[in-house]
């Protein structure tokens, strides 16, 4: 390692992701310095996911910058309807279609991953402040701040196959997913494996109209309760539907033997792995077919974690804070995590505005950070002393999504516990 070079920021941004842009915009809004640093080479050319934004993210994207929800959507799909159908074994199939679940007034779209990271992007006016190949490595405090060490991959022809970059920041953001770098340097611990496979893939619209997966304005759920096992469909716009299968992995056989099969089977592996799993469920032929006929390489396989909630997601200094899956990796099932992150986004950028608009900003960033932390624990104080009667959380989505089993009950709770305390303002 070698070279390098020293930088000087207000908010210092780890990960590029969607939490990470989003804040990156907020903060743009407001005037604020904020430099991203996300270890990937480059714009990826796709994810292979989709996302759904309901209302309690799309008021976090107005907030984040005016007209971005309709940016977003316009690439998008609008949703209208959902469908919902629970099949046991030696029982009848049950559907459940909530017709009346969003009147007029809500609304709610679907969008592919890529086009949401886009829409993000496009909306940052220099672009220059997203510094690609750069890995965290530590930070440390200092006066005023926190200094970040950031290891950065450079072109062969430089000489040099890695350099060093360190940033001075009045604030350092962990955006940086499940598996936080920054959170893992701050707390010290682990997401946990929630013994879940998932593969998902886009594919056009067409082929999925074709084979009858869903309505273009639906969103589609059948749940194998007894199986844990869940599939959902629905098409994400710019002529895009999303395919997403998950199936339980207690043993995590199935993840170890990953490895051999992608040596034996390249790009393959995952669409092979997928169709052996689908294959046997006759009711799921239609599916089956789309599988197929979905590129290989717009096909996912991840293993599915969560991050236990913490008591502060900020250090002891106030110069350092998680934000999005960083602080609160959920269980992926009601599909809020992208919400959750645009709201950690809108709001730090309120806080952060506040502070940079004071005469001593160094000083007013770590007490607005503490000040944030606070609420948060007032607000889970006020929702755990409430008898339920305020869950905002709809009866379809209740339905949709039974408990099976004491691992599943228990991560229902924790959803629920991040959903009173971290989405209150938006009730």
């Amino acid at each position: 390692m070698g070279g390098g070079m020293v930088m000087e920021v207000d908010v210092a941004i780890v990960g590029g992701g969607m939490a990470g842009l989003a804040l990156a915009v907020a903060l743009q809004e407001r005037g604020i310095q904020a430099h991203v640093f996300e270890k990937a080479p480059a714009k990826r050319k796709h994810f292979g996911t989709g996302m759904s934004i309901g209302q309690n993210g799309i008021r976090a994207l107005e907030g984040i910058k005016p007209g971005l929800s309709e940016k977003m959507e316009s690439l998008g799909q609008r949703t209208r309807q959902f469908t919902t159908t629970i099949r046991q074994p030696g029982e009848p199939e049950i559907k459940i279609s909530p017709s009346s679940q969003l009147v007029a007034s809500e609304r709610m779209f679907t969008i592919t991953w890529k086009s949401a990271c886009d829409s993000l992007l496009d909306s940052l006016i220099d672009s220059d402040k997203v510094h690609r190949r750069h890995t965290l490595i530590d930070y440390k405090p200092v006066e005023d701040g926190v200094e970040a060490l950031f290891e950065v991959q450079v072109d062969e022809a430089s000489g040099l196959s890695t350099a060093e970059t360190k940033v001075t920041a009045k604030l350092l953001v962990g955006a940086d997913g499940v598996w936080s770098r920054v959170r893992e340097l701050m707390v010290g611990d682990e997401p946990r494996n929630l013994n879940l496979v998932t593969w998902l893939g886009i594919v056009p619209t067409d082929i999925a109209r074709s084979m009858q997966l869903h309505q273009d304005d639906e969103i589609s759920f059948i749940s194998y309760p007894s199986k844990r096992t869940g599939i959902i469909t629905c098409h994400c716009g710019s002529g895009q539907s999303l395919w997403h299968f998950r199936i339980p992995d207690e043993s995590g056989e199935l993840m170890k033997s990953f490895t051999s099969d992608f040596h034996d089977h390249g790009q393959e592996a995952r669409k092979m792995r997928v169709l052996k799993r689908i294959e046997a469920m006759k009711e799921l032929q239609n599916m089956k077919t789309v599988i197929e006929r979905t590129e290989s390489s717009v096909i996912r396989e991840d293993r599915n974690f969560d991050r236990l909630p913490l008591s502060s997601w900020s250090d002891p200094s106030g110069h350092v804070v998680l934000l999005g899956d960083a602080a609160h990796g959920m269980y992926p099932g009601p599909g809020m995590g992208a919400r959750v992150a645009f709201e950690d986004a809108h709001q730090l950028a309120l806080l952060l505005h506040e502070a940079f608009s004071s005469p001593t900003p160094a000083t007013a960033v770590p007490a607005a950070i503490k000040r944030a932390c606070l609420q948060s624990r007032k607000r889970r104080e006020l929702r755990s002393s409430s008898d339920g009667s305020t869950s905002i959380l709809p009866p379809w989505l209740e339905i949709q999504t039974p408990a099976s089993g004491n691992r599943s009950k228990s991560q229902e709770c924790e959803f629920l516990e991040y959903i009173y305390i971290y989405i209150y303002l938006y009730i």
